[in-house]
């Protein structure tokens, strides 16, 4: 019997920072960031006919030799601004926007033989020959911007809105947009704090909508080969494609405190969450 399995892959990614611009005040970056991951599967299978479970008197195939090979390629880009500003009044201003890009790609070939012709190896040299390929192919993008403004890290507020698209929706050039915010208050920055015994006691609250693609193949409906008759054709199954499909939706709003006590030797923290979850 042989059952063997080969596999080769490469991972490979780069990142790249330039301060375009800088002085006391205000600074500006770019970051550009790239991967890929590819990824090789070839595997073989061989039962010679003269195995006693291969007899057809058993029930078995008369033999069974098996060659599938799978190519899986991974890849994603990002591009980032970074602008940073101070104020004399020490208000800090982060501003960031920037766009992603991540594409799949999958295919597998099997072949698998029975009735194997004097034992022969090869998966032509049998008397049933079958063939089933998977192809998947997808592309996701989208951009974001946000904006990150700190008073005296007193205060510290977020607002951001991100965009996506993919080839998995219904319409794959249709952006879905997800907000966010956020705000956060040091109260143990303040003047007026005087509990000595508490060094740390933040309050915050937060919202925020992010999006799940719809998994591949929920958009085509992929057709089932048929023999009828002598004919060769192609039937519908009974699960269709949607091709008005959207991603799901998650909504989750947060408040919440973290306090430290004793310079920080007891710590505590406490959330409270809803999320929402709609296709």
């Amino acid at each position: 019997i042989t059952n063997n399995e080969s596999v080769s892959r490469l991972i490979g990614g780069g990142a790249l920072d330039v301060n375009l611009f800088k002085n006391e005040r205000q600074s500006l970056k770019m970051i550009l960031r790239a991967g890929i991951d590819t990824y090789t599967l070839k595997t073989t299978v061989f039962f010679p006919r003269d195995l006693q479970f291969m007899s057809p008197a058993v029930g078995g195939v008369d033999g069974l030799t098996s060659d599938g090979t799978t190519q899986n390629t991974d890849s994603n880009f990002s591009a980032f601004l970074v602008h940073n500003y101070r104020t004399d009044n020490d208000i800090a201003f982060t501003t960031q926007a920037g766009v992603t890009n991540e594409r799949f790609s999958q295919n597998t070939l099997r072949v698998t033989s029975t009735g194997l012709i004097a034992s022969e190896s090869n998966v032509d040299q049998a008397a049933n020959v079958g063939v089933n390929q998977f192809r998947l192919r997808q592309e996701d993008s989208g951009f974001f911007v946000q904006e990150e403004v700190n008073y005296q890290d007193k205060v510290i507020g977020t607002l951001g809105l991100r965009g996506d698209k993919s080839s998995n929706n219904g319409d794959a050039n249709k952006f879905f947009y997800y907000p966010k915010g956020s705000m956060a208050i040091n109260l143990h920055n303040f003047d007026f704090w005087s509990v000595d015994e508490i060094n740390q006691f933040k309050v915050r609250a937060a919202y925020g909508e992010a999006g799940n693609f719809a998994p591949y193949g929920a958009l085509f409906t992929t057709y089932l080969n048929s023999l009828i008759g002598g004919n060769v054709g192609i039937i519908t199954p009974t699960t269709l494609g949607d091709p008005s499909i959207q991603p799901e939706r998650q909504k989750e709003f947060e408040v919440g405190f973290d306090s430290g006590f004793l310079n920080n030797k007891v710590t505590l923290e406490y959330t409270y969450y809803i999320k929402k979850v709609e296709e």
